[in-house]
């Protein structure tokens, strides 16, 4: 009789960055120790510094990683503000000793400056504190396949030919720059016969064409022509801009979508990003048995990877860069962005579309007697009150101080009344409570009142700084006359026949309506 064998263990699952050793440097303690944990649950081994001097000696002193490869992390992961340094300076001097293995950089004071910054040190990702268990594990097994991928292929000199291509992308930051230097790259990489790079700009629904590359004594095609060829399922259905990039996901990894056509030898490679904005890449070759493109394409997709975290990183760059960062609302480098886009389509629709501009009355007072703390919070609460006040298809922005503009599309000058007067009754009878959240004990009771000036186009102006300009005289119109009231702009007919200050007599208090 044989003897009983015993039952054979399951193996045990692996898990996320199983045996992944990480460098993570953090100065806050109680931060680092809840960092190290959700890495060590997801596996990995870390090692914490806690400071620009301590890294560099582990990685430059004495049997440091730079003199023992084998030992370094496969990975670090840096808070931005160091005691002596910051976290710019790690990315650099980790980047310059091991090129390939991806550094990440996290802080709580995000700026488009500190992204742009880090993309150009090549930071693999950059991350907003306060952070998530599941995104840390998630971005540094994103961070570690990446690093996986180049160490697989490190052998093969074309992977490396192509890595490095990668690795050029990843140093740019103009989106323009970066999509004719993929599109360069790649046509010489694949020997294409032509190669084609559109940029699509979901706020103007335009189509550009960059680039077109073609081999001596080929005819050039019209852009057109090769957009409406072999983009026909890209731009059949172009998506249209986000209503609000406050409200978006910008996180959001947008990979490379690929698409092939033997018959009419073709490929073609969409880079996209949360804001709607794509860049194409069209690449032929002779259709049929001349087509080799396809047989390059898992070769090639570490270059594909690579471009659209490029182009993402910038297009977001970019968005943030028309968002304020107190009220997440758009600011004002946007408005007139906006503005141009809304008054393009109204022309196009024969519609109408007002601006309402929005100042804080009394804030002064607020700010001053209270503090900076509670001014702030005040601008935040005044920001959600207007949002809750406001339709799904406006546009809400922080003009700058506590100042607000709102453009409204498809509404005529009776439309913006009936918002106008919502958002000034709410703000009258509002009470704001803001002890709990700011720690100040007199900062209870307070309330705002709003001054607010209306203009429409077309019959207040047709241009958008006009526009902006006649919808701000009325704001102060309303200022003058005692506050707490809505004025409308002059429509152009009537603004030779007096001063603006005719319209005092003629401003809105508290919903009576008299328009001018």
């Amino acid at each position: 009789m044989f003897p009983r064998q015993p039952a054979p263990r399951p193996p045990t699952p692996q898990r996320p960055l199983q045996s992944v050793k990480i460098c993570l440097v953090e100065d806050d303690r109680s931060a680092a120790k809840v960092y190290a944990r959700w890495m060590e649950n997801a596996g990995a081994r870390v090692v914490w510094l806690a400071n620009f001097e301590q890294f560099k000696n582990a990685l430059e002193g004495p049997g440091g990683w730079s003199h023992d490869p084998k030992s370094a992390p496969g990975l670090v992961l840096t808070d931005l503000i160091l005691p002596d340094g910051n976290g710019l300076d790690v990315i650099a001097l980790w980047r310059k000793q091991f090129p390939q293995a991806p550094a990440l950089l996290c802080t709580a004071f995000a700026t488009v400056e500190n992204a742009v910054e880090a993309m150009k040190m090549g930071a693999f990702d950059f991350l907003r504190k306060p952070i998530q268990e599941e995104e840390v594990v998630l971005v540094l097994r994103k961070a570690w396949a990446h690093a996986s991928l180049l160490q697989e292929n490190e052998s093969l000199s074309s992977a490396v030919r192509i890595l490095g291509m990668a690795q050029t992308l990843s140093g740019l930051t103009d989106k323009t720059h970066l999509l004719k230097t993929f599109g360069r790259l790649l046509y010489r990489e694949t020997r294409a016969k032509e190669c084609y790079v559109f940029n699509y700009t979901a706020t103007k629904k335009s189509l550009e064409c960059l680039l077109d590359l073609r081999l001596p004594g080929m005819p050039r095609q019209a852009p057109e022509s090769v957009a409406r060829v072999f983009l026909a399922s890209q731009t059949e259905n172009l998506p249209d801009a986000p209503e609000n990039f406050a409200d978006i996901d910008l996180n959001r990894a947008e990979p490379p979508e690929i698409y092939e056509n033997r018959e009419l030898g073709c490929m073609v490679v969409a880079v996209g990003s949360p804001t709607c904005n794509m860049g194409l890449l069209v690449l032929l070759q002779d259709p049929g048995e001349g087509y080799q493109l396809g047989a390059r394409r898992e070769e090639l997709f570490p270059l594909f990877v690579q471009a659209a975290r490029a182009y993402q990183s910038i297009d977001v760059a970019a968005a943030l860069s028309f968002v304020d960062e107190l009220t997440g609302l758009y600011n004002q480098r946007f408005l007139e962005v906006a503005l141009i886009n809304e008054i393009s389509r109204a022309q196009r629709y024969g519609s109408s579309l007002s601006l309402l501009f929005v100042d804080l009355d009394k804030f002064k007072e607020i700010n001053d007697g209270n503090g900076h703390i509670v001014g702030s919070q005040m601008i935040r609460e005044a920001a959600k009150l207007l949002k809750l006040n406001m339709r799904e298809s406006d546009y809400l922005l922080r003009y700058g101080g506590d100042e607000f503009c709102a453009i409204l599309p498809n509404t005529p000058q009776e439309g913006a009344q009936v918002v106008a007067e919502r958002i000034r009754a709410a703000f009258e009878t509002a009470l704001f409570d803001l002890r709990e959240v700011t720690g100040v004990e007199t900062a209870v009771g307070l309330n705002v009142t709003t001054s607010i000036g209306v203009a429409t186009f077309p019959e207040c102006a047709i241009e958008p700084r006009e526009l902006i300009q006649v919808a701000d005289n009325a704001m102060y119109v309303s200022k003058r006359a005692g506050k707490n009231r809505i004025t409308h702009g002059l429509p152009a007919a009537q603004k030779e026949e007096g001063p603006p200050v005719e319209m005092l007599e003629r401003s809105l208090v508290k919903g009576q309506s008299d328009a001018s």
